[in-house]
């Protein structure tokens, strides 16, 4: 092993897992304040400490938190850097990603209570019995875990295939809340893992040269690692079928079973539907797509229920994974350039609620701006590159 590699070794990885590790522990400063992970003595003495930081001391954890997200893309920016200048390996690439995956594996889920909402909703099945379409987490009041949910008025929102897929993880719980919730995470860790893998074999069939690009922009992405991993949601999931899909349909060129991974996107949350539609479309006309082709319409048909949804909703972060992970197939400078924006954008509107501690309208407010104003500077960026590549092909 040469001294360059070396001084990779034990210089950039170790800076990055660092990150993810203050990451990892600075997620325990937003643990509901209803919930006892452990009861021992020291342990609860550090999480006092973290919930002191998170709830009483929001100005020293909003600045923990841009701290982070700071060090975050610097070593997101930094390895794309150094891929560029093909200086990354395969092995290197493996150790970032795994690494990454054991570290957030012990993440608490700090900025959304939907993973507790996922347990419960399989909890209604393996505890209770009942159907979850039918039955809401409030109609069960005696039931502890009830205390530190959100949306515990709602019934069960997402497609057949998610809760066909979380039945064995709540089963293996058996019925205890810690050993629920790591077995949920692990779900999703190879979640995160079956997408990178995905990510790198397409690439590696379709476009070699930016197999590692590619990868790259999706695993180590800082909205990636935190919606996927510190805080994990479906789109995860819907996002390994829609890649499955893929992968059959360009790679092994087996339609039938593409379209069998599309179904089960859609399963987990319909919105699926939109980007598999070309697909679809395709089969039924009989008409060959290419894959850039198929890239292209799914991207515009996924904007489209992206955008409905920030319409009745509001920007969430994790709307943007299957935006990220259909991106990062298509790893040119302009697709970079989007990918780096959206999550910073995304990512920041987490700040106002750190800072404030509630949803209030001054919240809603600074998160909005804090959301569009680098999206409208990097429209402003790619409109005027496009006049001026337009105008010297004129010339």
């Amino acid at each position: 092993m040469t001294s360059k590699n070396l001084r990779w070794i034990f210089g950039f990885p170790l800076l990055y897992f660092a990150v993810l590790l203050f990451l990892s522990l600075y997620s325990y400063t937003q643990v509901d304040l209803n919930l006892t992970l452990w009861a021992n003595p020291m342990y609860q003495s550090f999480q006092s400490f973290l919930l002191w930081v998170g709830y009483f001391n929001r100005f020293l954890s909003v600045s923990l938190f841009a701290f982070i997200l700071f060090a975050l893309f610097f070593c997101y920016f930094l390895i794309l850097y150094k891929e560029k200048r093909s200086n990354v390996s395969a092995s290197d690439l493996k150790l970032l990603i795994l690494g990454s995956a054991c570290i957030l594996f012990f993440a608490y889920t700090a900025f959304s209570h939907d993973l507790f909402n996922y347990m419960f909703d399989a909890r209604i099945v393996t505890k209770y019995s009942l159907n979850p379409y039918e039955f809401t987490a409030l109609q069960f009041p005696d039931d502890l875990w009830v205390r530190f949910m959100h949306w515990t008025h709602r019934t069960y929102p997402y497609g057949p295939v998610w809760l066909v897929v979380t039945l064995p993880f709540s089963f293996i719980g058996s019925g205890k809340f810690v050993l629920t919730f790591v077995f949920f995470k692990l779900l999703f860790i190879l979640a995160y893992l079956g997408n990178s893998l995905l990510t790198y074999q397409i690439l590696k069939k379709i476009s070699p040269k930016q197999a590692y690009r590619g990868l790259i922009l999706f695993a180590l992405n800082p909205l990636i690692l935190i919606e996927t991993l510190v805080s994990p949601h479906n789109e995860s999931l819907m996002l390994f079928f829609l890649l499955g899909s893929l992968y059959v349909f360009f790679v092994v060129e087996r339609k039938i079973l593409a379209i069998g991974f599309m179904l089960l996107s859609i399963g987990v949350k319909f919105i699926t539907f939109l980007p598999a539609l070309p697909l679809f479309l395709s089969l039924i006309m009989r008409k060959s797509l290419t894959f850039k082709t198929y890239m292209y319409l799914a991207l515009i048909m996924l904007g489209i229920g992206i955008g409905y949804e920030i319409y009745i909703r509001e920007p969430y972060p994790w709307y943007f994974v299957m935006l990220i992970g259909i991106l990062a197939l298509l790893p040119t400078r302009n697709s970079i350039l989007f990918i780096t924006t959206i999550s910073i954008s995304s990512l920041l509107r987490y700040i106002p609620y750190l800072l404030i501690g509630d949803y209030s309208l001054q919240t809603a407010r600074i998160q909005d701006i804090l959301f569009w104003v680098p999206l409208v500077f990097m429209s402003m960026y790619l409109i005027k590159s496009f006049l001026r590549k337009y105008h010297i092909k004129q010339a």
